[in-house]
Formats: structure tokens, C-alpha cells, sequence
């Protein structure tokens, strides 16, 4: 497994200490059973069509993207191995030993995210790509949540992009929210898509 740390890219709008965590770490082939938790995002899918029934929601309050609850795409048994792997990564690697359930979200052509504040009371926060399988990495942008104005979106200044691979988990500090642009697959294929389950830590 590889794992990167991010360092003095992100400029982190406070200092700390020289001992201190980097604000974002991304560890490669991530989660051992990733087929499993794949397999069973394919196969919902797939009956889903085969029914003509609709698992995601469509969400546009805030960019456009895809939302399902967890609950309905994988077993029990997967995601308590994926929480139990995520927590022990965690537990080891900053030292904080609880994970929420995660949230799936899914962005096809033309789907986007802002950076969103997120006020839950957390010092850090999850994001694991779970797709696509190809060799196309989604581009994730994390925002110091220091950069907003209530006036005015565009007064960010500090950003950093992260192209993040199939199976590969990023931790983050609660300092940053993440965006995703728009994507130009051409493809509203969610099979094809960028998927992702995100959750926070503490």
C-alpha cells in the first residue's frame, strides 16, 4: 500500500507546530475486500434496471450529483469490514479511533459539487473512491474553510487538487471541505461514474 501526506501544499490558514499532522493523507489500495464492496454497488445497480426501479436521488440544491443510502447498496457485513479497516487505519495513522456510516455519492456527466461547509463538530474527515475502475482518476479539490466570505464564493484563494484512484482513502482535517468539477465523461452511465463514500472521524 502507498500513502502520500500533504504538507505545506494546502498553505493551512493557521500555523502548528512542527510535530503537527499533515492536513490530508491518501493511502493506495486501501480497503482488502474493495471487490466485494464494487461487486455489490454493480449488482444493485444492475437489479435495479432489471426492475425499473430508481436507487439514487438526484440532488441539485448545491451542484448536481447522485445520492443513495448505503443501507440499500451493500450488506451489513461489507461495510462494518470496510469501518472496521478504516478505524484501525485511523486509530494508528492520527489517532483517532470512531467513524461515522458512510454517505455514497455518485457524479455522472455533467454532475459537480461546491465546496460546502460542514459544521459537524469532527477534527477530521473520510473520502474513499469506490469508482470509476478505469485508469481515469476523479480530481478532488480541497478548499480551506478559512478561504469563505459570506459575501462571496470567489474569494477562495488557497486550494489543492488530488487526483485520487480507484480503492484509495483520503483522510482530511475538518479545516477544508471538498468539491468535485464538473464532469465531461460524456457517459451518465453511474457505473461508469465517479463514487464515492465519505464520513467523518473522531
Amino acid at each position: 500500500m502507498m500513502e502520500i501526506s500533504g504538507m505545506g501544499r494546502l498553505d493551512a490558514p493557521n500555523e502548528k507546530p512542527a510535530n503537527a499532522l499533515p492536513p490530508f493523507r491518501v493511502m493506495a489500495n486501501f480497503f482488502l475486500h474493495h471487490e466485494s464492496l464494487r461487486a455489490q454497488f454493480e449488482w444493485r445497480i444492475a437489479m435495479a434496471r432489471f426492475r425499473g426501479a430508481n436507487l439514487f436521488i438526484e440532488s441539485t440544491e448545491a451542484g448536481r450529483c447522485f445520492t443513495a443510502p448505503v443501507s440499500r447498496m451493500f450488506t451489513q457485513e461489507v461495510v462494518t469490514s470496510f469501518l472496521s479497516r478504516l478505524r484501525s487505519w485511523t486509530r494508528n495513522g492520527i489517532g483517532v479511533s470512531h467513524a461515522s456510516s458512510p454517505d455514497l455519492y455518485a457524479f455522472s456527466h455533467g454532475c459537480w459539487r461546491p465546496p460546502l461547509q460542514d459544521t459537524t463538530p469532527v477534527p477530521w474527515r473520510y473520502f474513499y473512491v469506490l469508482g470509476p475502475r478505469a485508469r481515469a482518476k476523479p480530481s478532488v479539490t480541497l478548499v480551506p474553510v478559512s478561504s469563505f466570505d459570506e459575501a462571496s464564493i470567489f474569494s477562495i484563494r488557497r486550494t489543492v487538487s488530488i487526483e485520487l484512484g480507484y480503492n484509495t482513502l483520503m483522510v482530511y482535517e475538518a479545516d477544508f471541505v471538498w468539491s468535485i468539477e464538473k464532469a465531461r465523461n460524456g457517459q451518465e452511465d453511474l457505473l461508469s461514474s465517479a463514487v464515492f463514500l465519505t464520513g467523518h472521524l473522531w
